[in-house]
């Protein structure tokens, strides 16, 4: 990403780049925090701009290795009106064409943005103060909105990341004006970019890029930890939201295959979701209980406490 950064914006390492996500810090959204502290590591100073407060207790031990300050954007509800006109009657005059125009885009439903005009104009405000020269925008719905609505009024050049539901749950056209109006736009898999590629053919700015993993660190981490005296039941460790496209009904069904079939094994399944009990119904019905464990939600080194506790993995 910081690649894409400093080729299209000439970004150097003194500037400061704005994130715009959802909600942070978020347990799931590991690849963000990673990110995040990579881009960090690379120079670049950044402000993490949230537009929900984080919902999850448990959080990653790597949050405290970031620098970044953490804002987050106030509801049009909450703060008084007052406040609230006043910054909308600044923003229109800063650039009246600007702020026109996006009323334009928001009445003809060019852009379907719930708090539209209070939360982009707070946002293009103190990205003005605190001298932030680029947005980077993670999800390509609601997120990408404001992102967009406020590079309208302020003229900020913003990027996108898009990634799953944000994709194919949002409307096509939505999508294209958001990528054209992007500098450039990052997805994860090679499918997704031609996607999006498909919807804008003549834009050359939407790029692959792979979710990594720090193998160094993992195994830095393994070596310290003591390894079992005793041999255990081979490990099959799967961690993901428990949701049905995550297919951790299929995992289970094949668990019960092993068993059926006489195999030594017991999985361990980390993550939260909807449908937790679904598959806690499943596993009873399937007497897995002793072989099949939901462990719920579980940070960096919970995880690799659980390698911790195994002789050999599957």
């Amino acid at each position: 990403m910081q690649d894409r950064l400093k080729h299209h914006d000439e970004v150097d390492s003194p500037a400061i780049v704005g994130i715009l996500v959802k909600r942070f810090p978020k347990l799931s959204e590991t690849f963000i925090l990673g990110e995040l502290l990579g881009l960090e590591q690379e120079g670049f100073r950044l402000r993490i701009y949230s537009l929900y407060s984080p919902s999850d207790t448990t959080t990653h031990p790597q949050c405290s290795q970031l620098s970044a300050p953490v804002i987050y954007c106030p509801m049009p509800e909450q703060g008084s009106i007052v406040k609230a006109v006043k910054l909308q009657l600044k923003t229109f005059l800063r650039n009246p064409l600007r702020y026109m125009q996006l009323v334009f885009k928001v009445v003809t439903g060019t852009i379907k943005s719930d708090r539209c005009f209070s939360r982009s104009a707070w946002l293009a405000e103190d990205m003005r103060k605190n001298d932030v020269s680029h947005l980077h925008t993670h999800f390509i719905n609601e997120p990408a909105s404001i992102a967009l609505s406020s590079h309208l009024l302020s003229g900020l050049p913003f990027s996108l990341s898009a990634h799953a539901k944000d994709i194919y749950l949002s409307p096509e056209n939505d999508l294209t004006h958001k990528l054209n109006a992007a500098n450039f736009t990052l997805t994860c898999t090679e499918y997704n970019r031609n996607f999006l590629q498909a919807l804008v053919p003549d834009n050359p700015t939407i790029y692959r890029m792979y979710h990594g993993i720090d193998f160094d660190r993992i195994q830095n981490e393994l070596h310290e930890q003591q390894v079992p005296k005793e041999k255990t039941s081979p490990l099959i460790l799967s961690i993901g939201r428990l949701r049905e496209k995550k297919g951790f009904h299929l995992l289970i069904q094949a668990c019960q295959r092993l068993k059926q079939s006489g195999v030594d094994f017991r999985c361990e399944i980390v993550g939260y979701g909807p449908d937790q009990q679904k598959l806690e119904q499943q596993i009873a019905e399937a007497e897995l209980q002793h072989d099949v464990h939901l462990s719920g939600k579980l940070n960096h080194p919970q995880v690799l406490s659980l390698f911790r506790q195994a002789s050999m993995f599957v």
